[in-house]
């Protein structure tokens, strides 16, 4: 974090830019940044879409890979995930979230919406927090192996046995089984919230996929639908409503407006809402000359 706010600020020079652009085809974005001392930020605005061009030696899958990777990194949300698992580079735990985003972005062939994208943030981050309990967890089972065994030879002492280690060794061993147990709990509600989170996910991606299916039901498959009565009262309902919404755009939009040259005139809409300003207008005049 020190490193990232010791690198330099401001716009771009013109040797940055041009070492950015001979770079951007055999160094990553993260690897020109460093070599130029500045962050990702700057160096991707500038490359625009140009960051996702193929490398020397890249098949195709590697190259789309390569675009996802870089959207991903163009994310709002890329700044906080890196703040929770350190720095780009060696990091195992944001390679592993860079592989799940990409390999999850082409099993949905990236056709995901703003909501979905936070839903698949965190559910990557929870197996990011699971991964990390059950390594904890088998660092706690080779901890407690490794006390059972001390207190074992310990106890093959006989006599000569120290019942100062002994009550130390048991404390260690007792916190350690704990410490298994704990992180088990742990792993067991952190599976489910990650099948909570996928449940609702399927749930929204299979009502939109379906709205998008029935938008290509033919006439004759749309009529049929309204032989369904309930069908036919949401839809006449929902007619009736944007009619009425019609109808009062209408009428404000074919008053008279107050223009950016500070003079009032009516907006032309339609030949029918002129012929009816003129229709208003003469009635006005008429009921003023009557008074």
């Amino acid at each position: 974090m020190t490193e990232q706010t010791n690198r330099k600020r401001g716009k771009l020079s013109t040797e940055e830019e041009q070492f950015i652009l001979l770079s951007k085809d055999v160094l990553t974005i993260e690897e020109i940044a460093e070599k130029i001392n500045r962050t990702t930020e700057p160096v991707i605005r500038f490359l625009g879409e140009k960051v996702i061009t193929t490398h020397a030696g890249m098949n195709d899958d590697q190259s789309f890979e390569r675009q996802l990777k870089a959207r991903l990194h163009k994310k709002p949300f890329w700044k906080e995930i890196v703040n929770q698992f350190g720095r780009v580079g060696d990091n195992e735990e944001l390679k592993y979230f860079e592989d799940i985003w990409i390999s999850l972005m082409k099993q949905f062939h990236e056709n995901v919406t703003a909501t979905e994208e936070l839903e698949i943030k965190q559910w990557i981050t929870l197996e990011v927090l699971m991964n990390r309990s059950m390594k904890e967890r088998k660092k706690n089972i080779e901890q407690v192996e490794k006390l059972e065994q001390l207190l074992n030879e310990e106890y093959a002492k006989g006599d000569l046995r120290d019942s100062a280690v002994i009550m130390s060794l048991d404390q260690q061993l007792s916190y350690a089984r704990n410490s298994i147990s704990s992180y088990t709990n742990d792993h067991t509600k952190i599976l489910g919230q990650i099948k909570d989170i996928r449940r609702d996910l399927k749930m929204a991606r299979s009502d939109r996929i379906k709205k998008i299916e029935d938008g290509k039901l033919s006439f004759p498959d749309l009529l049929r639908q309204l032989e369904e009565e309930d069908i036919r009262e949401r839809e006449g309902l929902e007619a009736e409503v944007v009619s009425r919404a019609v109808d009062k755009a209408r009428s404000k939009f074919s008053q008279q407006h107050l223009f950016g040259n500070n003079r009032y005139d009516q907006p032309i809409l339609t030949p029918e809402s002129v012929l009816q300003g003129e229709e208003d207008e003469q009635e006005e005049a008429a009921s003023e000359e009557a008074v």
